[in-house]
């Protein structure tokens, strides 16, 4: 480690015991939680315009989770998704049903993709480069 990089450290640790104190003497309600995604049957995959067969098996889960704090409509929710990216509608399906249920605000919700090519094709996502139109079977009734 250079001379630099432990004086960063240093900074970076006296900031955090600086502020400890007061960061604990304030309430700070928070959550997190996590879903499985993963499909049950084989799916076209994202992200090559070179497949078309739906894939087979599973070689890793795929999930979606969730951050949130605060709590009302003041809080915040940040969710990932393991996936290419997500459409717009379902984007902001998935921020109305948070102000529905919970009373978040839609400018309170940020959502993001972890950008994987091993997750499902989905409709709206990247369609010119990808997979619209070449859907065999089981994949176009999950759509």
């Amino acid at each position: 480690m250079n001379k630099f990089s432990k004086h960063g450290l240093c900074v970076a640790f006296a900031l955090v015991f600086l502020a400890l104190p007061r960061l604990v003497a304030q309430e700070l309600m928070l959550g997190v939680g996590k879903a499985d995604i993963t499909p049950d049957f084989n799916v076209r995959l994202s992200g090559y315009a070179s497949r078309r067969a739906e894939s087979e098996g599973v070689a890793l889960k795929l999930w979606a989770k969730a951050l949130a704090i605060g709590e009302g409509a003041n809080a915040v929710v940040i969710l990932t998704v393991d996936n290419l990216g997500l459409p717009g509608r379902m984007t902001e399906e998935l921020a109305a049903q948070l102000k529905t249920s919970h009373g978040i605000k839609r400018e309170n919700v940020s959502i993001c993709s972890s950008h994987t090519h091993t997750a499902p094709c989905l409709t709206d996502v990247a369609p010119e480069h990808f997979c619209d139109g070449h859907l065999p079977g089981e994949s176009k009734k999950h759509r």
